[in-house]
């Protein structure tokens, strides 16, 4: 989603760039494996003989490997996005970390105090398209019983919390017998997450890990109260009592108290309101628009 957007937005601003996706793996190991050799093949062939590429920029973890060798191959500049950093997978912290690429920008700003070979690091939020999900509204309704809350990710990683959501539920229906779980799995279009994030009337995000989550801005986008952990720039986004509400990473207790608060909040609404407002600041023109910059000052130094 957030590579769509923005490529769109940024051919939008600039009609000269011409970009070609070579789309990236999923979450299987061999298949991740098998990937980082064909699209070095994919792209050499596609430089040398029918587009040549002035830059290469990877937004994965095995793309920045492939990215890279291919930089070294035929000698043109590599930008890496860091969607997220997770310090305990020691891979991912060399791959981000110890391997020099002429240009990164992260999504988070927690990135930047990370002990870093890479000193040219600059951050970008993610941004979201507002009038999608107003479009998407019409017509839809609130559950009824208005104790709905939504899981939106990849229930079998860990890093996305489900099994310490599961566990703070059951505490959570002990204090609110009403309190419903919706699950947004990765079977869904986009289009009916939206409208799940609609109906609902209270989004968890219990991550162990996080960079700038975009289900984060999806929810506000509805006007929907959050409950979050406080990892990546989620301290920075979510003012606790605010526009959402922090529990602390990996505890199930802490995460049902938040829930617990949130559900008993009779202006809960109001909450969902200021994320609303806050989410008008991220947009994908404003992302597109610092992203090429960051393109014109790489390709100014070849």
């Amino acid at each position: 989603m957030h590579l769509t957007n923005l490529i769109r937005q940024m051919q939008t601003q600039n009609s000269k760039l011409k970009i070609q996706s070579f789309g990236g793996p999923n979450s299987n190991v061999l298949i991740r494996s098998v990937w980082m050799i064909w699209v070095i093949q994919q792209v050499i062939v596609e430089h040398l003989f029918h587009q040549r590429f002035d830059l290469i920029h990877v937004h994965s973890i095995p793309a920045m490997v492939s990215g890279k060798i291919l930089s070294l191959i035929l000698g043109i500049p590599v930008l890496v996005t860091v969607h997220g950093y997770n310090v305990k997978r020691w891979m991912e912290k060399f791959i981000l970390t110890k391997i020099k690429y002429d240009e990164q920008i992260t999504v988070a700003r927690n990135f930047l105090a990370v002990p870093n070979v890479n000193k040219n690091v600059v951050y970008i939020p993610n941004g979201i398209d507002l009038e999608r999900y107003k479009n998407i509204q019409k017509g839809i309704k609130k559950y009824e019983k208005k104790k709905v809350v939504l899981f939106v990710g990849r229930k079998n990683d860990p890093v996305k919390g489900f099994s310490i959501l599961l566990r703070a539920f059951e505490l959570v229906k002990k204090e609110v017998p009403q309190a419903k779980l919706l699950v947004a799995g990765g079977d869904l279009s986009s289009d009916e997450v939206s409208q799940m994030y609609h109906r609902a009337n209270l989004f968890v995000l219990p991550s162990l890990s996080e960079g700038f989550p975009l289900t984060l801005l999806e929810a506000w986008a509805t006007k929907l109260p959050v409950v979050a952990t406080g990892v990546g720039d989620l301290p920075y986004l979510i003012k606790d009592g605010v526009n959402g509400y922090l529990s602390d990473p990996g505890s199930a207790q802490k995460l049902s108290v938040a829930i617990i608060k949130a559900l008993k909040n009779r202006n809960l609404a109001k909450l969902g309101e200021n994320g609303y407002n806050q989410a008008k600041e991220y947009t994908w023109e404003k992302t597109a628009r610092e992203t090429i910059k960051v393109y014109q000052k790489i390709c100014l130094k070849y």
